[in-house]
């Protein structure tokens, strides 16, 4: 198994671990944001995913954005989600992998991001005007229908996005409404959003889950039943919920009433499996009992790159592995910054990951600098951590007094890829007089860290795996650097009054190059000064799909679109 992940990062026990709202944003902007970094291979048939064909990790990776185009339909597909059986299906809860690969397919949102792109595009939003800095008003598409036959209306919109300001509900988006005033209908087709203060950032937010849309009637009715297994949930996507089998299975049906022609389903049903054992979906995979998979575990990619029963694909990612201090030494900035300086990022990169990615600089990767890049990437560039320094770093430690408290690595119990790190850390951390020791966590005690509900006692340090939902680098460090409840990874009360400052600045400007500008700022004191967090790596987004079937996209924004309704029949 690999890291497990939690809501905005994954369910404990699967493969990663991840912020428990999601990350990315943009405004105004959301239909004119330049696609920036875009990799090659969009629409390419190839699947060839290695120059050298080799199965090594030092040969190079080749990115690709989607696999071929289908050219017939298929009766029915089984599909497995790596990070296991959601917890609900509703989408104010959907904030990790399982439940979003899910309802991507189930719920139509405000705006999606397109896979291929990676760019925001309209779906139940046509038009957003914005008549001054604290108004945006919605147009919302006529003509959709829920799959029991009801018209959408404003009123379904203003009831879903207003659930996420219920504090009762715990929605794991709360933090990107944090500046939102009111959500009215003013129009049977008309939603209007009052903000605090400008923020750019929430309007980016409606194309990933924080925009989904369910019948405000159905959710009334259920209470607190809606998106269990019993009685599912009431969108209008291209996909209808048929059933979910607690421990077995989750089926959905396609929508045969969609108002979107351009993504009417190939395939009539997915069926959705939760094996989160890598070897036995590895094995399913291989005989066919498993017809494909996102988030491909990293032990599992020499198999499935030399099979000739399927196809594996690497995309670009906006996901990241960082280290998340909670507690005792790591609570000093000068120890954290220390460790980050000696750890061989590139070890882990190629040796725990197969090569499917790259040593990491910040919390915030490349992939995600969907403006004013070159000023992005240049100040990344200059983040500590892309060589090693054990003479600083130990100049450092005397700094900080020498302690000899040992650093405790709480690691997820039988998580191969997570031991394997904490190894090349704990050797690290030797070199530079660090004393590390590896204690094996039960998936509820690592679960509740990546959800932000605790942190077990004399656990210093955990692997974190989170992700941006939206291009915008604004989006993830107010879960580091706000103190908790809403900044839940936020454990060692980091606080910067400059960085905060700058951060709220930002998320207030539309001028990019000055949005930029003051994140850099910002980054340069979290991230360079501070090291509220460690950063690891910078990870590839890993697919596998089996002959008979194409269309899907590979890179790491799938979830923020219906992707399912892309596949169908590769012959």
């Amino acid at each position: 198994m690999a890291t497990a992940k939690s809501p905005r990062g994954a369910s404990a026990g699967s493969q990663k671990t991840g912020p428990q709202v999601r990350w990315q944003w943009r405004l105004t902007v959301l239909l004119t944001l330049l696609t920036v970094g875009l990799v090659a291979g969009c629409g390419s048939s190839s699947h060839s995913t290695r120059t050298g064909g080799s199965s090594s990790s030092s040969s190079s990776i080749r990115l690709v954005s989607t696999t071929p185009t289908p050219t017939g339909t298929l009766s029915s597909i089984t599909w497995d989600l790596p990070y296991g059986e959601p917890l609900s299906l509703d989408y104010i809860k959907a904030d990790y992998y399982s439940p979003q690969t899910i309802d991507a397919n189930l719920c139509d949102q405000l705006y999606w991001t397109n896979p291929v792109t990676q760019t925001p595009e309209p779906d139940l939003a046509t038009s957003m005007s914005h008549p001054n800095p604290l108004t945006l008003i919605y147009t919302i598409r006529q003509g959709v229908h829920f799959w029991d036959g009801h018209l959408l209306t404003a009123t379904d919109v203003a009831y879903s996005l207003n659930r996420n300001l219920n504090p009762k509900l715990g929605s794991g988006q709360a933090l990107f409404y944090r500046n939102v005033k009111s959500i009215t209908a003013t129009g049977p087709f008309q939603v209007t959003v009052k903000l605090i203060r400008p923020d750019i950032v929430f309007p980016e937010e409606l194309a990933s889950n924080s925009g989904f849309v369910a019948e405000a009637a159905f959710m009334k009715k259920e209470g607190s039943a809606f998106g269990n297994p019993k009685v599912g949930i009431m969108c209008s996507g291209p996909y209808e919920f048929e059933s979910w089998t607690p421990g077995n299975q989750i089926v959905i049906k396609a929508n045969p009433n969609y108002w979107n022609k351009a993504l009417e389903p190939k395939v009539q049903t997915v069926k959705f499996d939760f094996i989160t054992s890598t070897s036995a979906l590895t094995a399913g995979l291989l005989s066919g009992g498993i017809d494909g998979t996102y988030e491909v575990p990293q032990s599992s990619i020499p198999e499935l790159e030399s099979t000739s029963v399927g196809h594996l694909y690497f995309g670009a990612s906006s996901q990241v592995d960082v280290m998340l201090p909670l507690a005792g030494p790591m609570a000093n900035p000068l120890i954290r910054k220390a460790l980050s300086l000696v750890i061989d990022r590139a070890a882990i990169a190629k040796t725990v990951f197969g090569g499917a990615a790259q040593p990491g600089l910040s919390l915030v990767p490349p992939d995600v600098f969907a403006y004013d890049a070159s000023s992005f990437q240049a100040a990344y560039n200059k983040l500590p951590g892309a060589s090693s320094d054990v003479a600083e770093a130990k100049a450092l430690i005397r700094q900080a007094g020498s302690p000899k408290t040992p650093i405790t690595f709480g690691y997820l119990a039988g998580d191969q890829q997570q031991l394997e790190t904490g190894t090349i850390l704990q050797s690290n951390a030797d070199a530079a007089g660090l004393t590390m020791t590896l204690k094996p966590l039960t998936s509820a005690q690592y679960g509740n860290i990546t959800t932000g509900v605790s942190s077990p006692p004399g656990i210093d340090l955990a692997i974190y795996a989170g992700y941006n939902l939206v291009r915008e680098p604004l989006e993830e460090p107010p879960y580091f650097i706000t103190p908790r409840p809403l900044g839940y990874t936020n454990y060692i009360g980091y606080s910067n009054r400059t960085v905060t400052n700058d951060l709220n600045l930002a998320t207030e400007t539309q001028n990019t190059q000055k949005r930029a500008q003051l994140y850099i700022a910002a980054q340069a004191i979290y991230q360079g000064q501070d090291t509220a967090v460690i950063p690891l790596v910078n990870l590839n987004e890993v697919s596998f799909g089996n002959s008979k079937l194409t269309g899907f996209p590979t890179q790491f924004a799938y979830f923020e679109y219906p992707w399912a309704a892309m596949l169908g029949a590769a012959h």
